[in-house]
């Protein structure tokens, strides 16, 4: 049996998928509503993400990430033309694949496996703020009324949202952060890669925590920093300033000194000087 790392549940989603699919393109139901529903349903389950037709999704510009905050009347319509599409596209191509097949799953694992290191990286992360008894926000309101605290954007992007408009937030992001962590008065807008060595996306990714940290915000009451979090064995190379992109990190760091660009190390000690900074401030204070 080859192991994909799936769980039964995540199997059997995978299994309704395909069978609601082989239903709807062996009686060419593209329209009917009823069994659309159903795939509707299907697609909110965890599992059909590595599947043929998730990806052939993709194709009309639509992610099942985007296609489950649409509304009900909004996801049918677009069912419509994608499944019609996919049965008289790819149906011919697929049907032989048995429901309960483990090989294309595999595959798009295996294709996903940087993503998950980025996941890995934020892991790592929320266990380091939890060193700190930091409370894992769900909402805005929880965010910003903790001492210290962060939030998952990926999970609750409606409420980076909120914090955009809240805070005035200038910079165009072309894809959201990571997390957001809050520690005191202080706003920390973390993007995490993780990168193992050398090429052509590796560099890509590099250039994108350098143009992350060249921009700095103006807010009265809290304060925002642009922080790059780099992971992985490769990283040891960009930190001792051997790589290309080194110097172009260090001018970001220079023209933005509200900025950082860290390592599991530096994040632990930049939480820990915010948070001591608070706690000499309320001594001074008291004096």
């Amino acid at each position: 049996m080859i192991d994909v790392g799936l769980s039964p549940s995540q199997l059997e989603a995978i299994k309704n998928l395909r069978a609601i699919l082989k239903d709807i393109c062996k009686n060419k139901a593209f329209y009917d509503e009823n069994r659309l529903k159903k795939l509707v349903k299907c697609l909110n389950e965890d599992g059909v993400q590595y599947t043929e037709f998730t990806a052939f999704m993709n194709t009309f510009d639509v992610s099942l990430s985007t296609f489950k905050k649409w509304g009900s009347s909004e996801k049918i319509e677009a069912l419509k033309v994608i499944v019609k599409n996919y049965c008289i596209k790819r149906f011919d191509l697929y049907k032989s694949i048995e429901e309960n097949d483990r090989l294309i799953p595999q595959v798009m694992i295996d294709r996903g496996a940087s993503r998950r290191k980025t996941e890995a990286g934020k892991n790592k992360i929320k266990r380091l703020m939890e060193e700190f008894e930091a409370e894992e926000a769900k909402t805005l309101n929880e965010f910003l009324s903790e001492k210290i605290a962060y939030l998952d954007v990926n999970h609750y992007e409606q409420e980076f949202q909120k914090l955009k408009e809240q805070l005035g937030l200038k910079k165009r992001f072309d894809k959201n952060p990571d997390l957001l962590i809050k520690v005191n008065n202080h706003i920390l807008i973390v993007e995490a890669k993780h990168i193992k060595e050398a090429g052509g996306a590796q560099d890509k990714s590099l250039l994108e925590l350098c143009n992350f940290i060249g921009y700095e915000e103006e807010t009265s009451d809290i304060l925002i920093h642009y922080v790059a979090f780099l992971d992985g064995i490769y990283a040891n190379r960009f930190f001792d300033s051997k790589h290309q992109y080194s110097e172009r990190a260090q001018e970001a760091l220079r023209n933005c000194p509200n900025n950082y660009f860290v390592n599991t190390k530096g994040l632990r000690e930049l939480v820990e000087d915010l948070l001591q900074e608070h706690h000499q401030c309320s001594e001074n204070c008291s004096e």
